[in-house]
């Protein structure tokens, strides 16, 4: 298998300046990307600060030896491809440490650059892109069964009555996969990082989990009275000490009745709203949400407004991971929601449910 050694990051760690050189000098026209670094110390600042694929490290050092720093970077993240440099005689230490710090290769001194440590490398990064490409193409089944069977468990009681809701879950696990299958592409044309890809990948997985511990959504009746309540009780439970400044930050306006009653999936109305509060006050509390509430000709139209005067980059990762899950819940509503562009310094939001949904 082919893989674009261009997009990694290999780190070479050793005390010895005259080794580091010698090692720079030896791997110059390989096509990854370098590191180096002549303490533990400086691989972890490296480390943090990089996307490292490898680490290849020499075993004795002062202060760290390479089985204390390659433990690190194992807690750091297990994926990284670890591999040593021993001058030991005896090999009996080199593989207990192995065993114990999860090390993948090691090598005994003197090793040679061309024939020994070069090709385990680029065989060290193919596993690395293997084990990437396995993580983020599909969704494990392990992870899925789960998530199934945390749902089943949690309403034996009421299957019949989450019929449809359970229909929805098929079609977040299917926009999960399609969302993973767009975000590889950009990590692997380097338009985002391993880390962004996994922050968005946790955060759809924290999506669906939600939505199936809700379950059942069945909640038909929609009215303004129970939407300000609700509204209330989460801006308490997720900005809590903050949650007279982030209430403050919200109007509803309607010419609606607070009791007036929509027929209506309640539960996703307000997923959606979570969603738009959140990724408003994510970096920026003191942003405000005006939420305009109409109702059209038919008794079961109804548009939601969404007014809001900062956000984060229209083209940040996180806005249009938003904006898929947000088309996802407004298709479940049988509506559909839009961006308008800035209209007095305000972005607009609009989420239009423009057909009655049976029971």
């Amino acid at each position: 298998m082919n893989v674009d050694m261009k997009k990694y990051n290999v780190l070479f760690v050793d005390d010895e300046l005259q080794v580091l050189k010698a090692i720079k000098r030896g791997v110059h026209l390989e096509e990854y990307n370098k590191f180096f670094a002549n303490s533990g110390k400086e691989a972890l600042e490296i480390i943090k600060n990089n996307n490292i694929s490898v680490v290849v490290s020499d075993m004795k050092m002062p202060e760290m030896d390479g089985i204390q720093l390659l433990k690190k970077v194992n807690e750091i993240d297990k994926d990284i491809k670890k591999i040593i440099l021993s001058g030991y005689a005896s090999t009996a230490q080199v593989i207990a440490s192995v065993n114990i710090t999860n090390i993948d290769k090691f090598i005994l001194k003197p090793w040679d650059l061309e024939t020994e440590l070069k090709p385990m490398i680029r065989e060290e990064l193919r596993k690395y892109d293997e084990n990437l490409i396995t993580k983020t193409n599909v969704i494990s089944i392990e992870k899925r069964n789960e998530l199934f069977i945390r749902m089943i468990e949690s309403n034996k009681n009421s299957f019949l009555e989450i019929e449809s809701d359970f229909k929805n879950v098929i079609k977040l696990f299917k926009m999960m996969s399609s969302y993973l299958y767009l975000l590889t592409n950009d990590m692997q044309n380097e338009l985002i990082t391993i880390v962004q890809m996994k922050e968005e990948l946790n955060y759809l997985e924290s999506i669906v989990i939600e939505f199936i511990n809700r379950m059942p959504l069945t909640k038909y009746h929609f009215n303004l009275k129970y939407f300000k309540d609700r509204l209330s009780s989460f801006l308490k439970t997720k900005y809590s000490s903050k949650y007279e400044i982030a209430n403050s930050k919200i109007s509803i306006n309607s010419e609606i009745s607070d009791y007036y009653e929509f027929h209506i999936k309640f539960d996703y109305i307000f997923m959606i709203s979570e969603i738009i509060i959140n990724n408003v006050f994510r970096k920026n509390l003191n942003s405000k949400i005006e939420l305009e509430i109409k109702n059209l000709s038919d008794e079961n139209n109804i548009i939601f407004i969404y007014k809001i005067n900062s956000m984060e980059s229209k083209n940040s990762i996180r806005n249009n991971t938003n904006l898929i899950i947000l088309k996802v819940f407004a298709k479940m509503l049988n509506g559909e929601i839009n961006f308008i562009e800035k209209e007095n310094n305000l972005d607009i939001i609009t989420l239009e449910i423009h057909k009655r949904i049976e029971e």
